[in-house]
């Protein structure tokens, strides 16, 4: 799907990172995966490439949710998502936190 190639493209990558290469592939087959490794290895990416790439398909027509289990690897992860929205126009993008101060939420 070019729309999230143009996302990756914009967000300055050229070529998969191992750990992406490894991943999408069952992610995309509808695989679960568990990935563990380095900061900066690419994990979110490959996370987020095979679910927009799946949402963006025409067929597509149910909805989804991503669920993170802190509050920062949630914020990581929507500040790249956000990203892809733009360039996708049936896929609408937000995040939604708890447990702190209301007015913060």
């Amino acid at each position: 799907m070019t729309e999230v190639l143009d996302v990756v493209k914009e967000l300055d990558f050229s070529r998969a990172t191992p750990v992406q290469g490894a991943v999408i592939p069952y992610f995309l087959s509808n695989k679960d995966v568990n990935v563990s490794a380095c900061t900066g290895s690419g994990k979110t990416l490959a996370f987020l490439i095979p679910i927009f790439q799946l949402l963006g398909r025409p067929e597509c027509t149910v909805s989804h949710g991503v669920i993170s289990p802190t509050r920062e690897l949630a914020m990581q992860t929507y500040s790249i998502a956000e990203r892809f929205e733009k360039h996708l126009p049936k896929v609408h993008v937000a995040l939604l936190t708890g447990g702190s101060e209301v007015r913060f939420d």
